[in-house]
């Protein structure tokens, strides 16, 4: 074993650089660097550090020597089976160079090594930009990696068992998902030993990727995004007597994630599985099979989860066993189950599914656990709005694919991910009074809320509010409307009345001049316009064929079929008891009687805007009726009596009659 040396007073075995040492270095050689360096070699080649090296710094004043790396296109400095690196501080061009690589090795240890760019502007850089940068620490295929008080900003680290001891800092400023799995990626890691640790993982773009977490008691750690890694055979047992964390007895197949033992944790957002298998077996009643579990939280300290999860992946999520899990502003379209110990809390606005155990051990259906903010928020909601309008089940169910494909979307941009561009517009087809201005209304909201579009705002227009009266002012006045709904929706009414096909002349000429221009603006402002057109289905269809640019732009047809008689009844319901309104029950079976005999008859003109004007009859009749008494009380004000129900159903008949 021989000692080599770069800097500092050493006759005997002194060195001028990285390369010199390299080169005279053998197994079980030891290099120290007592001052800082800079590395030139040539392009796309290497410095190779041969099997069990030592290559160590000398700390002065508590300042670590630092390694310049200048060049480009190379793989940095390979390192050998079995080399310890430690107390360097390494600086790594921004692309094209690796820091330290290790690649097919059985075990490397890095201790007290941290890392920097040249380039330190990162929050500034876009997701491309950041693609661009090499890793400043690569390991590929190898065995076991010890990590020791290390502090890096994009590592790639491909390895089967990974150790953390002490404080670790993987990715301060995070990296693409769709690149090596960001901050840490454990493709190919049977498990994560983190053992009386902290371990940090934060930034812009981090994901920490894992089959299984076993967090020895005492550890802390803060993740920001954590996604699970289904299909790995998977630890049951993680303590040992013996100091063996990993038991070979109690290897399972089954698809979950453990995380074990930890002192405290704590998870800004659970992401879905990087691989997974949906339960297709049921249990009960809409119950995945129990051995299908996502996350297995045991024998721990506390647990702190935040977010929301929206992707449904078919598993359900396990404490038990000692473990108190606080869900903290977090929401969750999965199921979690709680048993034999394990507790759980919901803290601010949380939304949470829970089945649990009967005292006869059989799973009961789950259930949607709330805190009262959360319920507040969740029924103030627009999307809750939208799910609880009456009727309108194939429109809510179309509407619902395409708000969920939307949000998708959104989200994948959020974490850097190509999305292919897809329209947004929107073609809202049904008679008079099924609900079309009120769901875009609240589709709106619901864009707004998920980042879909800038403003909560719906600029409701009719075809005539795009056409001016002389030709060459209706584009004008129809790119003037456009730019008001810019950041928002555009929703045009009766849209199909800009179709030319029975109109001639100048008429012809406007419609078509507001038509193009409507085009040009939508290409224009693709990001920034989501617009609606409204009207009955077979005009609507004539719209789209007198020009083929809207039928390549309205891609997304949402049908909305007349109410039925029991419908426009529920309509009914609610807006008396909105307004306050009090039937008794012959006035209730009586204007039940009415809008069923109505709607066979086919005399509800408008659906819901039939069931409106009825009922402005009705308590019109009532106010009539109780003020010809001398006398009445405040409480019949808003009671509805049979007479009133009788008196309004006549004077809707008569108005009908008028008008046909």
């Amino acid at each position: 074993m021989a000692n080599l040396y770069i800097g500092g007073f050493h006759p005997l075995g002194k060195v001028s650089s990285l390369a010199e040492a390299a080169q005279k270095m053998k197994t079980g050689d030891i290099l120290t660097i007592e001052q800082d360096i800079t590395e030139l070699f040539k392009e796309k080649t290497a410095i190779s550090f041969p099997a069990q090296s030592v290559i160590q710094g000398i700390m002065k004043n508590d300042k670590k020597p630092i390694i310049e790396l200048a060049s480009y296109h190379s793989a940095g400095l390979v390192l050998g089976e079995n080399c310890l690196v430690a107390n360097l501080h390494l600086i790594v061009p921004s692309c094209g160079v690796n820091g330290f690589n290790a690649k097919n090795l059985k075990k490397v240890t890095l201790s007290n090594v941290t890392t920097k760019y040249l380039t330190t502007d990162f929050e500034d850089l876009t997701i491309e930009e950041n693609q661009a940068f090499s890793p400043d620490i690569y390991v590929e295929n190898v065995g076991e990696l010890t990590l020791e008080n290390c502090d890096f900003h994009h590592p790639y680290i491909d390895a089967k068992m990974v150790n953390f001891e002490n404080d670790n800092n993987l990715g301060d400023i995070g990296y693409p998902q769709s690149t090596l799995n960001a901050a840490i990626s454990t493709s190919q890691a049977n498990f994560l030993q983190l053992q009386n640790i902290s371990l940090k993982v934060t930034g812009n773009f981090p994901v920490l990727t894992a089959s299984n977490l076993i967090f020895q008691k005492g550890s802390q750690a803060e993740i920001e995004r954590f996604q699970p890694l289904a299909g790995a055979a998977l630890v049951r047992q993680a303590l040992a007597p013996n100091g063996n964390y990993y038991d070979k007895k109690h290897k399972t197949d089954g698809n979950y994630c453990i995380l074990a033992n930890f002192g405290e944790l704590k998870i800004s957002e659970l992401l879905a599985p990087a691989t997974y298998t949906l339960a297709t077996d049921q249990v009960g009643e809409d119950l995945p099979v129990l051995l299908k579990k996502e996350f297995l939280f045991k024998n721990s300290g506390q647990l702190t989860i935040s977010g929301e999860n929206t992707v449904t992946y078919g598993f359900m999520s396990e404490i038990s066993q000692g473990s108190q899990t606080y869900f903290k502003n977090y929401s969750d379209v999965n199921r979690w189950a709680y048993f034999d110990g394990g507790n759980f809390e919901l803290q601010g606005e949380s939304t949470v599914k829970v089945v649990a155990k009967n005292q006869a051990g059989q799973w009961l259906p789950y259930q949607d656990w709330l805190t009262e903010k959360a319920e507040e928020k969740r029924q103030s909601s627009a999307i809750y709005q939208l799910e609880n309008m009456t009727g309108l089940a194939q429109a809510k169910e179309q509407m619902m694919l395409y708000i969920a494909s939307a949000r998708a979307n959104q989200r994948r941009k959020a974490l850097g991910q190509k999305v292919s561009s897809a329209s947004l517009h929107m073609i809202f087809a049904g008679n008079a009074g099924t609900g079309k201005t009120t769901v875009a209304r609240l589709v709106a909201q619901i864009l707004y809320e998920n980042g879909v579009i800038a403003e909560n705002k719906l600029t409701e227009v009719s075809a005539k509010d795009l056409v001016a009266g002389y030709i060459g002012q209706t584009a004008t006045k129809t790119h003037e409307v456009i730019e008001k709904a810019l950041g928002g929706i555009l929703f045009i009414d009766e849209a199909y009345q800009l179709a030319t096909k029975d109109d001639t002349g100048s008429n012809a000429a406007f419609k078509e001049e507001a038509i193009n221009q409507l085009i040009a603006d939508m290409e224009n402002n693709r990001d920034k316009l989501i617009v609606i057109i409204a009207g009955y289905s077979a005009e609507i269809k004539d719209f789209l064929q007198s020009n083929q640019g809207l039928s390549s732009r309205f891609t997304n047809w949402i049908d909305f079929e007349d109410y039925s008689a029991e419908e426009l009844i529920a309509i009914a319901e609610k807006q008396l008891l909105s307004e306050s309104q009090v039937c008794d029950k012959e006035a209730s079976e009586t204007l039940a009687k009415v809008i069923s005999d109505a709607k066979s008859q086919h005399l509800v003109d408008g659906n819901a805007r039939y069931v409106r004007n009825l009922l402005q009859l009705i308590t019109q009749s009532r106010d009539a009726r109780i003020f010809k008494k001398a006398s009445f009380s405040d409480a019949e004000l808003n009671q509805i009596i049979r007479e009133d129900v009788e008196a309004g159903a006549e004077k809707a008949q008569n108005n009908s009659n008028k008008m046909n």
